[in-house]
């Protein structure tokens, strides 16, 4: 097969702490990955071969008996419900038109295909995406003819774990969703339209430990995935200390959860430290948050013992106490839990909030914000 068919999404850039590619975590979750675990299967094949199934030697075990895919029914197709899906899953940014256009059946029997326009002022980009032939599950990543494949939810597909060959992605493991024959691939998972995905993104999230402020069973929840040493963490904190919370602190509940980054070396102490200094009470976390990220340029890893013991101080913990949590570094295994959580959601850079499932990623303006929550305010009176 010679196909490769290549398409890229680029809406915003945004300001935010990122991996370098050997610190990226690879992405997780969506309804076909929790749908299937499939027994991976590693094969070499030429370009010119006949697929994976060939190069194995074997049939798809259930070939003889599978119907085939349901030709494309455009009555079926709810371009509302995808476009729902793609804002959500993709962090289309409030503000950006997303447009469906010019559907029709693709190479692959099972999947149609469109081109997805976005669009803000003068300013556009289109690409072509993939969806199964009823309209439930949708694709924006790319899709290419494969050499070298690790061995399933839409009629005549299976999903392959492969892991990235050379390149900035090397050595990261990725899913591809595979067509019966073995010929083509699409990257990704294919995303169900029929549930609601800010609601399953926000089910992910486990909120009893966490430090909060705010109203109390509140309708809408912001939950900040943050990092005491990133630079753009420090920005975003302080337009929520500044202007996002005091406006909405008598109508959202505010959450904080920890995402140290590996190539920041002071951050997980500092994410202990914040946490030893919970323990003696809510607002003190709030202090030692403020603390942090008001102190960041003057931080090291140097120096972070004695600053979070000046932190710990300014907070108005008991000095003892919190010296014996910090040494025996007690709250290291909840930050790994907050860390595989947001890898969960997807979530590699910092800061990124979640609210009401709905993500905003980087340093975004107060208006970023405000739009969101009043959105999401209206939405749950």
């Amino acid at each position: 097969m010679k196909y490769w068919l290549c398409a890229a999404l680029i809406v915003l850039s945004v300001q935010a702490c990122e991996p370098g590619s050997a610190e990226k975590a690879p992405a997780k979750g969506g309804a076909a990955a929790e749908a299937a675990a499939p027994k991976a299967v590693k094969v070499e094949a030429s370009k010119d071969g006949p697929g994976i199934w060939g190069h194995l030697g074997i049939a798809p075990a259930h070939a003889e008996d599978a119907a085939e895919p349901a030709p494309l029914d455009l009555s079926k197709i709810d371009t509302t419900k995808m476009i729902r899906t793609i804002r959500a899953e993709l962090d289309v940014p409030e503000g950006v038109d997303v447009r469906i256009d010019d559907i029709r059946p693709s190479l692959l029997p099972g999947l149609a295909q469109a081109r997805m326009i976005l669009s803000k002022g003068n300013m556009s980009e289109d690409q072509m995406i993939f969806f199964s032939n009823d309209g439930r599950y949708v694709s924006a990543y790319s899709m290419y003819e494969f050499d070298e494949v690790v061995t399933s939810p839409v009629a005549g597909f299976y999903t392959l774990k492969l892991k990235a060959i050379g390149g900035q992605d090397e050595g990261e493991s990725k899913e591809f969703q595979v067509s019966e024959d073995g010929k083509l691939l699409t990257m990704g998972d294919f995303w169900d339209t029929s549930i609601d995905p800010n609601a399953a993104r926000m089910a992910k999230i486990s909120l009893d430990k966490t430090a909060s402020r705010g109203k109390q069973g509140s309708k809408v929840v912001l939950v900040e995935f943050s990092d005491f040493q990133c630079p753009y963490c420090s920005r975003a904190a302080t337009t929520i200390a500044e202007r996002i919370y005091p406006e909405y602190k008598d109508r959202v509940e505010f959450h904080f959860k920890h995402l140290p980054l590996s190539f920041h070396d002071w951050a997980k102490p500092a994410a202990n430290a914040a946490l030893c200094v919970k323990e003696q009470g809510e607002d003190k976390f709030w202090k030692a948050y403020s603390y942090l990220f008001e102190n960041q340029r003057s931080i090291s890893r140097a120096n972070i013992d004695q600053k979070v013991r000046d932190m710990a101080q300014v907070a108005g913990a008991n000095a003892k106490e919190f010296a014996m949590c910090y040494q025996e570094n007690r709250h290291a295994a909840e930050i790994e839990r907050d860390m595989a959580e947001a890898n969960s959601l997807g979530i590699t850079g910092t800061p990124a909030f979640v609210i009401n499932g709905r993500k905003l990623s980087g340093a975004q303006p107060y208006s970023a914000f405000k739009q969101i929550l009043d959105e999401e305010l209206a939405n749950n009176q």
